[in-house]
């Protein structure tokens, strides 16, 4: 095995896929390395219909991973398709989807994807990638007995490895608004180690007007305003002439708070279908202003250092 192998310890895929109607939402979360033997994995699935929600958990063997697509059991997950066949007692997912009208991050040797010139850097603890910043679904998942048809819908997919997972994180994504279709962002906040000191890394893709725009540190990007009360975020992000203002209304409930053992910490805040607002503006006029009630968030650690 060789030694860049070697030190991945971890690979975390985060699949998200919500119906045409906004009524049923489905997360994928398959986990890899950590205490799991080679080739083997869990796969977990957050189901939740009009708010109620269900957790399932399905051990997967056979993994085989590569750059832009994953393999296991008969099923496959790339920027094109996803093709599931798990079954473990009365549990099953089954199904095809197509993925079209892909929107996803551009990639050169100078823009290589979320992280920018960073993913080059042979030596980092954590990477991370979009696969599907967003896409529209073809197709339909039997869950059990039913049938769920996600024609129509939307897709979001990334991707995150690597020997450690960041202590101190936020991050939040929405491909589904008021009023646009056409609008997709992924927000990514964490405290990085570089040689022997941690600094603030973030990058905020988002899709608008027909085109893709990244807010980050590597294009001359500053946080002006990050504040954090419980669940609710308010971020303001200056870049050139132009600034970013989000906030995530996150909800407070107990169930909100998760325990995941391979990002290194006891506590991890979660919530699903929470409020988003983003707004964009050039000297002063609006370019972009819209809604969602459709946004996933995740925080961890003690944010109140990410500066």
């Amino acid at each position: 095995m060789k030694k860049s192998q070697q030190q991945i310890r971890f690979e975390d895929w985060y699949i998200k896929i919500l119906d045409a109607n906004q009524e049923h939402m489905m997360i994928y979360i398959i986990r890899t390395g950590s205490k799991l033997a080679a080739h083997e994995g869990s796969f977990q699935i957050l189901e939740d219909i009009n708010g109620e929600q269900s957790l399932y958990s399905i051990p997967i063997t056979n993994v085989k991973s590569s750059k832009e697509e994953i393999l296991f059991d008969g099923s496959k997950i790339n920027k094109n398709e996803i093709r599931l066949q798990l079954k473990q007692g009365d549990l099953s997912l089954i199904g095809e989807l197509e993925l079209k009208d892909i929107v996803d991050l551009e990639k050169s040797y100078w823009k290589p994807g979320l992280m920018g010139f960073y993913k080059h850097i042979p030596f980092l603890e954590f990477y991370q990638e979009i696969l599907v910043l967003n896409g529209t679904i073809l197709g339909k998942i039997q869950v059990g007995e039913k049938e769920i048809d996600f024609s129509g819908g939307s897709c979001y997919i990334q991707k995150q490895w690597g020997r450690e997972f960041p202590n101190i994180w936020i991050l939040a994504q929405c491909n589904r608004w008021n009023k646009n279709k056409d609008i997709a962002l992924m927000l990514g906040i964490t405290r990085l180690k570089l040689f022997f000191n941690y600094y603030t890394a973030f990058a905020i893709p988002v899709y608008y007007n027909n085109q893709l725009e990244i807010f980050s540190n590597y294009n001359g990007g500053h946080i002006t305003k990050l504040y954090r009360y419980k669940g609710y975020v308010h971020l303001v992000i200056t870049q050139k002439d132009k600034l970013l203002d989000i906030k995530i209304y996150g909800r407070d409930e107990i169930e909100c708070t998760s325990i995941k053992e391979t990002h290194g910490i006891r506590d991890v805040y979660e919530g699903n279908r929470v409020k988003i607002e983003v707004k964009i503006s050039k000297q002063g006029m609006t370019l972009l202003e819209c809604t969602s009630l459709e946004c996933s968030i995740e925080m961890g650690g003690n944010t109140s250092k990410l500066k």
